[in-house]
């Protein structure tokens, strides 16, 4: 029996992608994603926690991410967990846990300023969701329930 090694994570980036050469032709990003869980817990108080993901993107979501992503950006992660060793100094072994995304989607982009300065005569990036014909000033209030959604 095979098993499911699946991950979904919509959040936020902590930083700008770090994008290294293996080659010319081949490369590879780090992402920090941000997750965070709102809940109210037994004392009626609510409580915010977040959880931070390493990503590792390769090849064309590399380059994605290095061209069009920056600190704050809501991105759509997908990919499965993968954990190797790594050695340190003084031989010390240490187990690291990332996730190998298969895709990568930005939704938004965030009003953090960008490190590298734009042209003179060019107007900012206006907000928006990263899917095309996606209004989300005017997203419907009262989505059905079940298997009726039109999509």
């Amino acid at each position: 029996m095979t098993g499911v090694n699946k991950v979904i994570l919509l959040g936020n980036l902590g930083q700008k992608p770090d994008t290294r050469y293996v080659n010319q032709n081949l490369s590879f990003s780090r992402l920090s994603v941000a997750t965070t869980e709102l809940y109210t817990n037994l004392k009626g108080e609510q409580t915010r926690t977040t959880e931070w993901h390493t990503v590792v993107l390769w090849r064309q979501l590399s380059r994605f991410a290095e061209q069009y992503l920056r600190q704050g950006d809501t991105v759509y992660i997908e990919g499965r967990i993968k954990s190797r060793f790594i050695e340190l100094e003084g031989g010390e072994r240490r187990k690291v846990t990332e996730i190998v995304a298969d895709r990568c989607d930005l939704i938004a982009h965030h009003d953090t300023p960008k490190e590298d300065s734009q042209p003179e005569n060019t107007e900012p990036e206006t907000p928006g969701s990263g899917l095309p014909g996606l209004d989300l000033e005017n997203l419907p209030q009262n989505i059905p329930a079940g298997d009726s959604l039109p999509f």
